[in-house]
């Protein structure tokens, strides 16, 4: 029985094993793998893997992912803000853009004019008119498609030569026969004093010569879907030229988008002078409404067959409005009534 009970008794743990599992434990707890090699010596052997390295190395991937994370989201981010800002600024402008002109009720207009109309520039609204599609005679309005002809052939230091004058009674700025003048000053003697000189020289000057200059301002005027006009010569001073009132408006409206055209139909007085430096031309705009404040332009025109005519524009609540009143006994004084009365009494209707 003893005998049994000592063969059966519990085996104690040799110190040697419990030396090495001991020190493997403690060592495991400092970060370290131990691997058991040959159970049947019982000997605990280990080898040591680095641990700490690639857990420093996994700590360094992780945050540069986590900075390469933050970078992309900081971009994103500034890619929104933008966005936003550019969408904020473009909705503003298009709200702008889109705001409807409407002409408060009760204000009504007693003019002279045959034929008026008030036309907003970019949304194209009539805000008063009468008799716009009647045809009546432009007189030298005409000049605003033979300055926009001009611009779209000629670059502004052009120089040309003046020859063979031949324009009656009409408006000059005094050209002199073979003076040679830049197409700026030219343009300037077309639009200030309304110079007849200018027209022809400019005119004759182009490619194909005069005739070729009118058929470029009836093609222009079919471009611009001017239905009711139609040109004759460069200056306005035949009485067979013809238009209407909402197509002088879409006319104006049209040159008024070419910064050279507006910065000339805007001065009010200016001297020019000639290639050489030779003769100066003194220049006083006919237009008497450019006192006004907010107004721009644009030009006027008289014969006796046209009578009085004026297309004028002036910006208002950040808003262009052009005038344009035909066959009238005071153009200025029947522009001026169309601005108190209607462009001053109009509110914006955004939508």
């Amino acid at each position: 029985m003893k005998d049994y009970q000592n063969q059966h008794k519990q085996k104690k743990a040799p110190k040697k094993f419990k030396k090495h599992l001991t020190t493997s434990i403690v060592q495991l707890k400092k970060g370290r793998i131990y691997t058991l090699f040959s159970p049947s010596t019982t000997r605990v052997r280990g080898m040591t893997l680095g641990l700490n390295n690639k857990i420093h190395t996994i700590h360094f991937l992780l945050f540069f992912l986590f900075l390469i994370g933050l970078l992309v989201t900081s971009i994103g981010y500034m890619i929104r803000s933008i966005n936003s800002i550019e969408f904020e600024n473009y909705v503003q402008k298009e709200l702008q853009a889109h705001a409807y002109p409407l002409v408060q009720v009760g204000h009504r207009v007693d003019i002279s004019a045959k034929a008026y109309i008030v036309y907003e520039k970019d949304s194209r609204v009539i805000l008063a008119s009468k008799a716009e599609n009647l045809r009546f005679s432009p007189a030298s309005t005409i000049k605003i498609m033979s300055a926009l002809v001009a611009l779209e052939q000629y670059p502004i230091d052009t120089i040309l030569t003046v020859r063979n004058l031949d324009v009656g009674d009409g408006s000059v700025m005094k050209l002199y026969n073979n003076e040679r003048i830049t197409v700026e000053n030219l343009l300037y003697g077309l639009m200030l004093p309304s110079g007849n000189d200018a027209a022809q020289t400019l005119a004759r000057n182009y490619p194909g010569g005069q005739d070729a200059f009118i058929g470029r301002m009836n093609q222009k005027a079919r471009d611009m879907a001017m239905t009711n006009s139609r040109f004759v010569d460069p200056s306005g001073y035949e009485d067979s030229n013809y238009t209407s009132a909402f197509d002088l408006a879409r006319l104006a409206s049209f040159a008024l988008e070419n910064k050279t055209f507006s910065e000339i139909v805007g001065t009010e007085y200016k001297i020019v002078f000639d290639a050489n430096n030779k003769y100066a031309h003194e220049l006083i705009n006919l237009n008497r409404l450019l006192y006004l404040e907010g107004v721009t332009g644009v030009k006027t025109g008289y014969t006796n067959e046209a009578g009085g005519v004026l297309v004028t524009s002036i910006v208002y609540k950040d808003k262009t409005f052009v005038i344009v009143v035909l066959k009238s006994e005071d153009r200025f004084a029947d522009s001026e009534s169309l601005i108190y009365e209607i462009v001053k009494n109009t509110i914006l209707v955004k939508y």
